[in-house]
C-alpha cells in the first residue's frame, strides 16, 4: 500500500473463501459446501500455498499461526516477567551479602578513615557507590545476556514471533531497576559502615 509516497507493509484478514474465490480454489461449479476441521486445515494451507505462489506482492499466513505466535509471545512475556522477579531478588540478596561482607572485612579501615578525618557520610557514599557499580555492571551484563539469548531462539529454535531489536527503552528500564535494587541493597551494609567507632572499628580483627 502506498502511504505518504512511500509503499508500506500492511496486514489484511478477510475470510478464506474470498482467496479462494480470487485464486480460483474450489469445488468446479464454484460452490463451497460445510468442510469438516481435517478438510478446512488442508484447504487453508492449499490456499496459503496458492496465494504465495501467484501472488508475488502477498505473503499468506493462516490465521492458527498468527494465534500460535502471538500465544509464544504471550508465554515468554509472562516467563520474563517471572524470571525478571526472582532474578531481581536474587541479585537484592547477592548485593546485600556482599557488601556487608565488604563492610565487615574492612573495619579496621572504615575505623582508620574515620580516625584520620573521613566524614561518616563519606563513607556512607563510598559504600554506596560501590554497591551502585556492582549494580550497574550487573545490570548492563543482564540485558546483553537476554539480548543474546533472545537471539539464539530466535535461531535454534525458530521463534520468528520474537523480536530480533533491541529496545532501548525496556533496556534503560532494566538497568534502572537493577540501580534501584543496588542502591536499596547497599543501603543497609552502608548505614552499618558509617556508624562504626573508629576505636571498636581499629580493635577489629
Amino acid at each position: 500500500q502506498k502511504i505518504d509516497g512511500k509503499w508500506k507493509d500492511v496486514t489484511v484478514h478477510y475470510p478464506s473463501s474470498c482467496t479462494m474465490m480470487v485464486i480460483e480454489v474450489g469445488s468446479p461449479d464454484g460452490e463451497l459446501g460445510e468442510l469438516t476441521e481435517a478438510q478446512r486445515e488442508e484447504l487453508s494451507a492449499q490456499v496459503v500455498n496458492d496465494v504465495n505462489q501467484k501472488i508475488d506482492s502477498l505473503r499468506a499466513i493462516k490465521s492458527a499461526d498468527i494465534l500460535r505466535r502471538h500465544k509464544e509471545v504471550d508465554f515468554f512475556k509472562q516467563f520474563g516477567l517471572v524470571i525478571s522477579l526472582i532474578a531481581a531478588l536474587a541479585g537484592a540478596v547477592g548485593i546485600l551479602n556482599t557488601m556487608t561482607l565488604t563492610v565487615y572485612e574492612r573495619t579496621r579501615e572504615i575505623g582508620l578513615l574515620l580516625a584520620v578525618g573521613w566524614s561518616r557520610t563519606r563513607v556512607l557514599t563510598s559504600v554506596l557507590v560501590e554497591g551502585l557499580l556492582l549494580s550497574l555492571i550487573g545490570g548492563l551484563v543482564g540485558v546483553a545476556f537476554g539480548y543474546a539469548e533472545v537471539q539464539a531462539a530466535r535461531h535454534w529454535f525458530s521463534m520468528d514471533a520474537l523480536s530480533g531489536t533491541l529496545n532501548l527503552t525496556r533496556s534503560w528500564q532494566a538497568v534502572g531497576l537493577a540501580f534501584g535494587i543496588g542502591f536499596l541493597a547497599s543501603l543497609y551494609p552502608a548505614i552499618r559502615a558509617s556508624m562504626l567507632q573508629p576505636i571498636d572499628a581499629l580493635r577489629h580483627e
